[in-house]
């Protein structure tokens, strides 16, 4: 008598939800970022339009949440985008009480760095999301946070003084943010000087050695929230 060998073959099958959304869809589940996070392919697709509390021009997109432990520079690099965006960088508490400090626009496959300075002991939150207000445009991108010692002048409220006669040698603008919109300016990344004169003169002003190209800003204000722009010097040539 022959046995008969009867073998059974099963097969198991995986079924993926296509539809599944991010799992920082909401500000509720923002995925947390520290010093050298990276994360690749991260998505949007299947997102929600969930940052018009923003103050940005934002469609559907994904968050993430900074809390920094000491006041620092952050350089957030974005790589490999596959759709237009635009990132939104806010200050807030538990998701709510947003207070904007940058909105700005990425293009698709071009990488960008942005640079944003936090306080210890705030939370932080980005929002990276179609560059369209209420626009449904999708897909991945690589992030990387670096945070950068900032110079202690990196903001209007540290502004470093100055008197007649100071002679500053090798000043860094390395780690400072861009702090000056409310000048009316098209600066970008910089720090800040204040001089208070003892009577009505004349102020002459020398930069040299920069290895940068620059702009310079006077403004006129009893106070950092009171400034009035007096004067702005364009595209300095380096020397």
């Amino acid at each position: 008598m022959t046995a008969r060998i009867i073998s059974f073959v099963v097969l198991s099958f995986v079924v993926q939800n296509i539809n599944a959304q991010p799992v920082n869809d909401n500000c509720s589940a923002a995925i947390m970022l520290s010093c050298g996070s990276s994360i690749i392919d991260a998505s949007t697709v299947n997102s929600s339009n969930n940052g018009d509390a923003l103050g940005c021009s934002t469609g559907i997109g994904v968050w993430y949440k900074i809390t920094p432990t000491v006041s620092e520079t952050y350089e957030l690099i974005i790589s490999n985008p596959t759709f237009f965006y635009q990132i939104a960088f806010v200050q807030g508490l538990n998701c709510d009480s947003f207070e904007t400090i940058l909105c700005q626009n990425g293009s698709s496959s071009s990488e960008r760095t942005f640079y944003f300075y936090g306080e210890a002991n705030k939370e932080y939150y980005v929002y990276i999301g179609d560059n369209d207000d209420n626009g449904t445009q999708n897909g991945t991108f690589d992030i990387l946070l670096n945070c950068l010692t900032p110079p202690a002048n990196v903001v209007c409220n540290s502004a470093r003084a100055l008197s007649c006669g100071s002679n500053l040698i090798a000043e860094s603008s390395v780690g400072s943010v861009d702090s000056a919109d409310d000048l009316g300016c098209d600066s970008g990344i910089g720090i800040w000087y204040t001089f208070i004169p003892s009577s009505t003169q004349t102020i002459e002003l020398f930069i040299d050695n920069s290895t940068f190209l620059y702009d310079i800003t006077l403004a006129e204000g009893s106070s950092c929230g009171n400034l009035t722009k007096q004067s702005w010097v364009k595209s300095i040539i380096s020397t």
